[in-house]
C-alpha cells in the first residue's frame, strides 16, 4: 500500500560503526532529503555522497563547492523504518577498479572534505545569525529613533552594527549579487575554504600537505571571527 498522510517512512545510511551519514524520508525534516514512495515495489539509489555543507539565501561564491564527499570503499548499513517496524541490511561500497589509491587514502579525502563542510556550515550559520541580529537591531532602532532619552542606546546599536559588518565581511563577500561579481570583488574566508573543497573533491586522491596547510590557515582565521561574534 502507499503510505498514508501520517505514515512517515525513513531510510538511513550509516557507516559500519553505526554513525549516521544521511536520512531520507517521505516527510523530510530539516537536514533530511526526500524519499519518494509509491504503492508497490520501490527502488532507491544512494549517490554515495555525504551531506553537503549548508549555505544561506543569496549565497554567491566563485568556484567554491559545498558538495559532500563520495563515500570511501568499505562496509556500510542501511535501515528502513516504517509504521509497522524496521529492517536493516549491511552492504559494501566497492572501489572503482580503475583507482590506484588505497582505501585509507580515499578515507582521508572523505574526512578532509567533511571537516571543511562542517566549518563551512558553522560559518554560514554565523553569517545568518549576524544578519538576524542586525534585523532585530534595525527594527528596534526604528522604534526609538525619535526618543531623546534613547540617544545612548542608538549609539550603542550603531557601534554593534559596525562590529557586525566587519565580522560578516571577513567571512563572506557581501557585495556578491551575481555569479560574475566575484570577478570584481575579492573572495573571503568561506569562499577560500569552499574552493579548497572544489579541488579536493575530484578523483579519489588524498589531500596534499599543502591542502592541510591551507585548511589550517583558513579554519584558524574563521574561528577567530566566530569567536569575536560569540
Amino acid at each position: 500500500d502507499a503510505p498514508g498522510k501520517n505514515d512517515t517512512v525513513t531510510l538511513t545510511i550509516h557507516e559500519a560503526s553505526g554513525k549516521l551519514i544521511k536520512t531520507f524520508s517521505n516527510y523530510p525534516k530539516d537536514g533530511e532529503e526526500n524519499l519518494p514512495l509509491k504503492k508497490g515495489a520501490n527502488k532507491f539509489n544512494w549517490n554515495l555522497r555525504y551531506p553537503n555543507a549548508k549555505g544561506f539565501e543569496g549565497l554567491v561564491m566563485w568556484a567554491g563547492s559545498l558538495v559532500g564527499p563520495m563515500a570511501a570503499p568499505g562496509d556500510y548499513q542501511v535501515k528502513l523504518s516504517a509504521k509497522k517496524g524496521s529492517a536493516s541490511h549491511a552492504f559494501k561500497v566497492i572501489q572503482n577498479p580503475n583507482s590506484t589509491r588505497s582505501a585509507e587514502d580515499i578515507q582521508k579525502q572523505v574526512d578532509f572534505i567533511n571537516q571543511n563542510n562542517q566549518k563551512l556550515t558553522e560559518t554560514h550559520q554565523t553569517i545568518s545569525d549576524i544578519r538576524a541580529l542586525r534585523t532585530q537591531l534595525s527594527s528596534y532602532r526604528e522604534k526609538i529613533k525619535d526618543d531623546p532619552a534613547m540617544k545612548d542606546v542608538m549609539m550603542r546599536i550603531k557601534n554593534i552594527d559596525s562590529s557586525l559588518t566587519v565580522l560578516e565581511e571577513s567571512l563572506y563577500q557581501t557585495k556578491n549579487r551575481s555569479n560574475q561579481d566575484p570577478l570584481n570583488f575579492p573572495v573571503r574566508l568561506n569562499n577560500k575554504l569552499a574552493y579548497l573543497n572544489s579541488i579536493s573533491n575530484k578523483g579519489d586522491f588524498p589531500p596534499t600537505q599543502s591542502s592541510y596547510t591551507v585548511q589550517t590557515e583558513m579554519v584558524t582565521s574563521i574561528n577567530e571571527n566566530i569567536f569575536k561574534w560569540q
